[in-house]
């Protein structure tokens, strides 16, 4: 028997101007590889989350965190954690005691 195949949340994220994009949760493996990165290093950690969430490539997802104004860039952000599981509210709330809810905090 294998491992069943899963797929991934996804959403359709509409911005305060009214322009919408495609988005989806992410995988484990690329919430561990977000986690790698630095905490003192935010812009990092956003662009690769949106990197991964739309399909674009991090350079793209660089150049759109330069140019877009933050309250845009938060309510997008906190989309993605939000479909990911990674809501830090929900995740204590959801989990409880378990093990994984206390690593991840």
């Amino acid at each position: 028997m294998g491992l069943p195949i899963v797929q991934l949340p996804s959403d359709e994220f509409t911005f305060k101007d009214g322009q919408t994009i495609k988005y989806r949760g992410l995988s484990r493996a690329e919430t561990l590889q977000v986690r790698l990165i630095p905490k003192d290093q935010p812009k990092a950690i956003e662009a690769q989350c949106i990197a991964f969430s739309t399909g674009v490539t991090l350079e793209e997802a660089e150049a759109w965190l330069e140019a877009t104004p933050q309250d845009y860039v938060e309510d997008f952000t906190d989309a993605i954690a939000e479909i990911s599981g990674l809501n830090p509210a929900q995740g204590k709330a959801d989990a409880g005691a378990s093990h994984s809810a206390k690593s991840t905090e």
